[in-house]
C-alpha cells in the first residue's frame, strides 16, 4: 500500500507527456528539414588580409604601365579592406602625414642591397621598376654562383620603343584577356544585383550594388593614374655608372647606365597627382569601397542561399583572374621593357671567365668597361686580378672600341683578333708582371679566356656585319 502514491505520480507524469496540447490535439512536435544553403561564416571571406589585394589596389593607382596595358583591379578576397584601411589612414593622418594614397603604393617596395661606384648603397625595386625584379630571377645555370647579368638601365628613345617587346598580336591580346577579366567582374556583380531586384532581397541589392559602384570607382582610376613618380631635376652626366647586386639564390646582376639615370632610379619618390577630379575619385573609391566592406559582413547572412553562391562565386573569380591578370601583365611589361636590355652570361666554370666574357664577349652596350671588381670588392685584392683588369682587359677594350668605331680594322687578321699588335702587348704586359710566387695555373687560365672571350667577339661582330651588309645597312 505504500508504494500505490509512488505509482499514481509515475502515471500522471507519463499522461502529461504524452497528452496532446489542447488547441492542436493532433499536433505533433517535429524538426525543421530547411533545404536552404547558408554560408553565413564566408561572408567575411570578402574582408579577410589578403596581400595580394594590397598589391593589386598599388598597380590600381600607379598603373605603371599604363602605355602599355591597362591594370584590372577586382574585388577578389581581401579587397574590400583595402579602402577602409585607407580611410581609417586618412581619418587618423594630420596635414603633415604622408598621403596614405602613396602609403599604400609605397608598402611593398623592397630594396636592393648593391655595392657601385656611387654614392647610393641601395636602389628601390617598385612600380616603376617592376621589370627589374623578373630580370634578377633569371634562371640560373649549373654553376649559378658564376652567372652574370647585365642589365642597361638606360631609357630607349620612345621610337624605338614601339620596335621592341612583344608581338602586336601578343599585346593584342593580352589586352583584351585584361579587358576581358574586367568585364567579367562587372558582369557578375551585375546578375546578382539583378537576381536580388527580381527576388525582392534587399539583402543582395544592397550587397551587390555598392560592390558595382564600387567597381565603377576602380574602372575610373584605372584610366586616370594618380600615384605617379615626381619629377625630379637631375643634372645630364653621361658618365657610365655601375651597381652590382649578389642574389641569394646565387648569381651577380650587374647593372649599368648613365650617371643621371641611375640618379634618377636611386632617388624616385611618388606623388599624388592632386586636382579636384582626383580627389573625388579617390574618396569615391574609399567610401564605396567602406559601404562595400560593411555590407559584405551584413548583408550577406541575410540573403537568399543562391545570391550567396553568387557572390562566394564572384569572390573566387576574382582571386583567380587576379593571378591570371599578374601573369598577363609580367609578360606584357616585362618583355616591353626589358627588350635588348638584358645580357646573361652562363655556363661558367670559374668566376674570372664570367667576368672575363662579360668585359670582351659582350655588346657593346651592355659590356662593362672600366668596373672595377677589385675596388668593389668582389674581387680578391690580388695583383693578378689587379693586372688582369688594368694590363690586360682594359686594353684590350679600348681596342675593341677602336675596331667598332671603324678607325682601327686594318689591324685585325682575318680570323685571329688575338694578333693585333695591341692585344698582344696588353698580354705581354700582363705576363711581364708575375711573379714566382702567383699559380701559373691561374696565370695561363686568365689569359686562355681572355683570348676566348675576345676570338668570341670578333665571330659575333662578323656575323652582324655580314647580316648587315646583306640587309643594305653598314657593318657595326
Amino acid at each position: 500500500m505504500t508504494l500505490s502514491p509512488y505509482l499514481v505520480g509515475i502515471a500522471l507524469n507519463v499522461g502529461a507527456v504524452r497528452a496532446a496540447l489542447p488547441d492542436h490535439p493532433s499536433a505533433i512536435a517535429t524538426l525543421k528539414d530547411d533545404n536552404e544553403v547558408t554560408f553565413d561564416p564566408l561572408g567575411v571571406a570578402a574582408v579577410l588580409h589578403n596581400p595580394r589585394a594590397s598589391l593589386s589596389a598599388a598597380r590600381l593607382y600607379t598603373q605603371y604601365d599604363h602605355s602599355i596595358f591597362t591594370w584590372p583591379h577586382t574585388m577578389m578576397m581581401g579587397a574590400a579592406l583595402i579602402p577602409v584601411k585607407v580611410l581609417v589612414e586618412h581619418l587618423t593622418a594630420t596635414f603633415q602625414s604622408i598621403h596614405p594614397a602613396i602609403s599604400l603604393c609605397t608598402r611593398d617596395t623592397q630594396t636592393l642591397a648593391v655595392v657601385s661606384n656611387m654614392v647610393f648603397k641601395e636602389f628601390p625595386l617598385d612600380f616603376s621598376k617592376m621589370w627589374v625584379g623578373d630580370v634578377i630571377a633569371y634562371k640560373s645555370s649549373t654553376k649559378p654562383v658564376n652567372d652574370f647579368m647585365i642589365v642597361c638601365m638606360d631609357e630607349e628613345l620612345a621610337q624605338d620603343r614601339q620596335h621592341q617587346g612583344p608581338s602586336k598580336a601578343t599585346r593584342w591580346l593580352g589586352r583584351r584577356v585584361l579587358d576581358a577579366i574586367m568585364i567579367m567582374n562587372g558582369m557578375i556583380l551585375a546578375v546578382g544585383a539583378i537576381l536580388g531586384s527580381l527576388y525582392i532581397d534587399i539583402w543582395a541589392i544592397t550587397l551587390f550594388c555598392f560592390y558595382l559602384i564600387h567597381c565603377v570607382a576602380g574602372f575610373a582610376i584605372s584610366h586616370t593614374p594618380l600615384v605617379v613618380p615626381q619629377k625630379m631635376t637631375i643634372k645630364d652626366d653621361s658618365t657610365v655608372r655601375y651597381a652590382i647586386y649578389q642574389r641569394p639564390a646565387g648569381g651577380t646582376v650587374v647593372f649599368k647606365g648613365r650617371q643621371d639615370t641611375m640618379e634618377r632610379w636611386a632617388r624616385i619618390t611618388w606623388e599624388f597627382k592632386r586636382s579636384f577630379y582626383n580627389d573625388c575619385l579617390h574618396w569615391f573609391w574609399m567610401i564605396s569601397g567602406t559601404l562595400s566592406a560593411i555590407a559584405s559582413v551584413a548583408c550577406m547572412v541575410n540573403m537568399q542561399g543562391f545570391i550567396q553562391l553568387i557572390f562566394l562565386g564572384q569572390l573566387v573569380y576574382a582571386s583567380l583572374a587576379e593571378i591570371v591578370a599578374t601573369r598577363v601583365a609580367r609578360i606584357l611589361g616585362g618583355q616591353a621593357n626589358a627588350s635588348n636590355r638584358t645580357y646573361l652570361v652562363s655556363g661558367n666554370t670559374f668566376r674570372t671567365n664570367g667576368i672575363i666574357r662579360a668585359t670582351i664577349e659582350a655588346d657593346a652596350q651592355f659590356r662593362l668597361v672600366g668596373l672595377d671588381w677589385v675596388g668593389l670588392k668582389r674581387m680578391p685584392a690580388d695583383r693578378i686580378f689587379i693586372d688582369m683588369q688594368d694590363l690586360l682587359l682594359k686594353q684590350i677594350n679600348e681596342v675593341q672600341e677602336r675596331i667598332e668605331a671603324g678607325n682601327d680594322v686594318d689591324s685585325v687578321p682575318e680570323s685571329d683578333p688575338a694578333s693585333h699588335p695591341d692585344v698582344m702587348a696588353a698580354f705581354e704586359a700582363f705576363r711581364a708582371n708575375r711573379t714566382d710566387d702567383e699559380d701559373p695555373v691561374l696565370v695561363q687560365r686568365i689569359q686562355d679566356e681572355t683570348r676566348t672571350a675576345l676570338q668570341t667577339w670578333w665571330e659575333k661582330r662578323r656575323k652582324t656585319a655580314d647580316g648587315g651588309a646583306r640587309n643594305g645597312r653598314p657593318p657595326v
